[in-house]
């Protein structure tokens, strides 16, 4: 009886060491997924960081350039283009056309108030 009881109980242990070396197994393989999930994820974005390192010299390049240009308005001051001032002067006409009638009619509209007046 002895014998037989230890049998069982060897076999239960042994069968729920096959079970629990099962569930080891799964969770170990879905730690390693994750693991390489992340892996991929920094390979990704060690990829995008290389793309933007190597656009850093024409960034570069460019920041010095709009430098030179701050540095010579500076020294210079701004310089307009002459097509750029007679827009800018068109635009301004425009915009005061209106502004100028509204005041030639309340001019007109104090000359009769003062017509009346009198």
């Amino acid at each position: 009886m002895r014998v037989h009881a230890f049998r069982m109980w060897f076999g239960a242990t042994l069968r729920q060491g096959v079970g629990a070396a099962r569930r080891a197994g799964l969770a170990v393989s879905r730690r390693v997924r994750a693991s390489l999930g992340k892996i991929e994820g920094a390979v990704a974005g060690a990829g995008e960081l290389g793309r933007v390192l190597s656009g850093l010299p024409a960034i570069a390049a460019r920041s010095v350039s709009v430098l030179n240009q701050f540095e010579d308005m500076t020294r210079n001051g701004l310089v307009l283009a002459p097509e750029t001032v007679a827009a800018i002067g068109k635009a301004e006409a425009k915009r005061n056309r209106g502004q100028t009638a509204a005041l030639w009619a309340i001019a007109a509209a104090f000359l009769v108030i003062l017509w009346k007046i009198w």
